[in-house]
């Protein structure tokens, strides 16, 4: 990703995040990195059961999607040869295309998992190099959305040293930093490992 916050969250947490975004209201989920012709939104658990979806706010409208003949993808710009090797490693069917990461205007989310004494993280934000050629107003989405996070979040891993909480059990392999909200930070402190 190209901007995005990478964090702990609850079941409760993720339900505020939602809310927040306004899914169900103003905002749909869609699986990603493959989107059919006619896409179906997902619901908040079956979203959660995905590796990867994005988010999309009617406010901004749908994601630009490529398909196999689409001239953007001999463009030669670095998405067009990952968009390339995507379509070639992926081999979606006819009429299944990619989103568009540079011109769509939707936050990409890595859903974390909660489980068995463990929390994996989410990882939420833009793929886009340049998010305000999109739109200056998709760019204040993305940043609200992870201000949000980090708001409402305590740091419990980055560069900092006192980032790095000694009494959690947090086991990521990453520099950046991440966050945990509310209820996730609970479970930390009540014993759960956290790990990438």
């Amino acid at each position: 990703m190209v901007a995005a916050v990478q964090f702990y969250a609850s079941d409760d947490d993720v339900t505020a995040l939602l809310d927040h975004i306004g899914e169900g209201r103003t905002a749909t989920i869609w699986q990603w990195p493959l989107v059919e012709r006619e896409p179906v939104s997902l619901s908040r658990t079956e979203a959660g059961g995905h590796r990867s979806v994005v988010v999309l706010s009617e406010e901004f409208g749908p994601p630009v999607v490529m398909y196999r003949d689409d001239p953007v993808l001999r463009e030669g710009t670095v998405t067009a040869v990952m968009s390339t090797i995507n379509f070639q490693r992926l081999d979606p069917g006819p009429g299944v295309g990619l989103v568009h990461p540079d011109r769509s205007p939707v936050l990409f989310w890595q859903p974390g998992r909660v489980g068995d004494g463990e929390l994996t993280t989410h990882l939420i934000g833009s793929q886009a190099q340049a998010m305000r050629a999109i739109s200056p107003e998709y760019e204040r989405w993305v940043k609200r959305v992870m201000g949000w996070v980090r708001r409402r979040g305590t740091k419990v891993w980055g560069l900092e040293k006192g980032a790095v909480r000694p009494d959690l059990d947090v086991r990521v392999r990453t520099v950046s930093a991440v966050y945990a909200l509310p209820g996730a930070l609970r479970l930390l402190e009540g014993g759960a490992t956290g790990l990438d």
